[in-house]
């Protein structure tokens, strides 16, 4: 079965999501995204081409992850009222997922560097 670019990149953003997790940024290396992804280095490059462009998709995905709020037209206060609330839900429910509290600690780290 050939493996299409966009198979590619997806598997290469979760392995480097997974590793950035676990190991930090800082201590994650090109090799180990490629090897964990089931894809090479110089794939990895031509693509994103470094560490900080694969942080910077990673990142991407992140947001993406967030953005599906609802979209609902806003035509009243009581529309408008329940929209912030629906908004305010879904921006805590995002912020105490184990896993955005990780992002955010690579993203601490790497931003001190």
């Amino acid at each position: 079965m050939e493996q299409t670019t966009e198979d590619n990149r997806s598997r290469t953003l979760s392995a480097a999501r997974r590793l950035f997790f676990k190991k930090r940024f800082a201590r994650t290396s090109t090799s180990e995204i490629a090897r964990e992804a089931g894809t090479s280095k110089t794939i990895l490059y031509r693509e994103f081409g470094n560490m900080e462009g694969v942080l910077q998709a990673v990142i991407e995905v992140e947001v993406r992850r967030f953005g599906g709020a609802n979209t609902s037209e806003i035509d009243s206060y009581d529309s408008f009222r329940a929209a912030v609330i629906e908004f305010g839900a879904a921006l805590l429910a995002f912020l105490n997922q184990p896993d955005t509290i990780r992002f955010a600690r690579v993203m601490s780290e790497q931003a001190r560097q």
